[in-house]
């Protein structure tokens, strides 16, 4: 009698009000998304992100590296958030690297939207919630960050299929 193990990695991205999140069980099945917004304080943060993890139950959870480049005091509280949810929850966080992210766009010039498109196109459950490319005077829409935490999440599941994690 053998037991069926799901393995679900949940990717996270910060966005100007919250975060977006996605789950997924595999690199090509989506099993939930959503966008939170949060007050700009760790703790509240935390306890955010700490109440999807207890939702969900990851295995993994996918956040871009802080480290990969300069964010804003909200990304890096975030990224910081992250790390003490995950800790917290007992959950193995995976950083990944803008490289990784950018990849899944299928042009040299991957911009946070090009990245979003190829998550709509690969999971089309999400087409119709793609924000429309930011104009350079506006906001970026709340809802980008669903789109760019599957990718983190999806980012993750290809660097396991090609043995680097």
């Amino acid at each position: 009698m053998s037991r069926n193990v799901v393995v679900r990695i949940l990717g996270v991205a910060p966005n100007r009000v919250g975060f977006g999140f996605a789950v997924t069980e595999g690199p090509r099945r989506l099993v939930a998304f959503g966008w939170r917004r949060t007050r700009r304080s760790r703790p509240h943060m935390v306890e955010k992100l700490s109440a999807i993890i207890r939702r969900y139950s990851p295995l993994f959870v996918a956040c871009e590296d802080v480290q990969a480049r300069l964010m804003k005091t909200r990304g890096r509280l975030f990224v910081d958030a992250v790390a003490k949810a995950c800790e917290r929850e007992g959950v193995l966080l995976l950083p990944v690297s803008r490289a990784e992210v950018r990849l899944l766009a299928p042009t040299t010039s991957a911009t946070r939207h090009r990245v979003a498109v190829a998550m709509a196109e690969a999971f089309p459950e999400l087409r119709s919630r793609l924000p429309p490319k930011r104009q350079s005077w506006r906001g970026e829409a709340p809802r980008i960050g669903v789109f760019l935490a599957l990718a983190a999440a999806v980012a993750t599941w290809d660097a396991f299929r090609r043995g680097q994690r």
